[in-house]
């Protein structure tokens, strides 16, 4: 974990969770700038289903490069919230958010699909299914009251670059049970694909 690549990082952050057999999957942000090549500012942030017992051996393993609160980790486990990893040598911070209860977040993580990485072929990441990229996203828009414009053309590039992958079906049940189908409606009619 030498490198000062935050995507380097967080593929060394990935493999651990692979070997110690801790379920995760990348943010839809984290996944989104990869995807554009937003790499330079990504916000590195992964979703784990990180349990008390997996805590020990995790912390073990990813310093001394990272610096991790343990109390601040348990905490997060027992709240379904997020702790923060931080690699003193760059600067860098990633963010491991709790996997959450609710049926979108469970659903979300059991359709990961996963994909090697452009810049690193050799190493890969699990990534969240695009049409969950965009919900999650919508989720996010929505609850900055639609006022963050970076969230906004990420969801319109997904839509229009890969419309051809997207199940518009699944999208628009999904944006329904969880009270987003304006948005999607209005994303959908921006980028020209709003027929049912």
């Amino acid at each position: 974990m030498s490198s000062t690549n935050p995507l380097d990082l967080a593929l060394d952050v990935a493999e651990i969770f692979e070997e110690l057999v801790i379920p995760y999957v990348a943010s839809s942000e984290l996944a989104s700038s990869i995807w554009r090549e937003y790499l330079k500012t990504a916000k590195i942030e992964f979703i784990a289903d990180l349990r008390l017992e997996k805590l020990p051996e995790f912390v073990h393993r990813v310093t001394p490069k990272f610096q991790v609160n343990q109390a601040a980790a348990r905490n997060a486990i027992a709240s379904q919230s997020d702790f923060t990893l931080f690699h003193p040598a760059t600067g860098s911070k990633i963010q491991i958010l709790l996997l959450k209860d609710d049926r979108f977040s469970q659903s979300m993580f059991s359709r990961h699909i996963h994909k090697a990485v452009a810049i690193n072929p050799q190493r890969s990441l699990r990534f969240p299914a695009l049409e969950d990229v965009v919900l999650a996203k919508l989720k996010r828009y929505r609850a900055t009251q639609e006022q963050e414009r970076q969230l906004w053309d990420d969801i319109l590039w997904i839509i229009k670059v890969k419309n051809d992958e997207l199940d518009f079906g699944y999208l628009r049940d999904w944006a329904s049970y969880l009270h987003i189908r304006n948005s999607l409606d209005r994303a959908l009619a921006e980028v020209g694909f709003d027929r049912e």
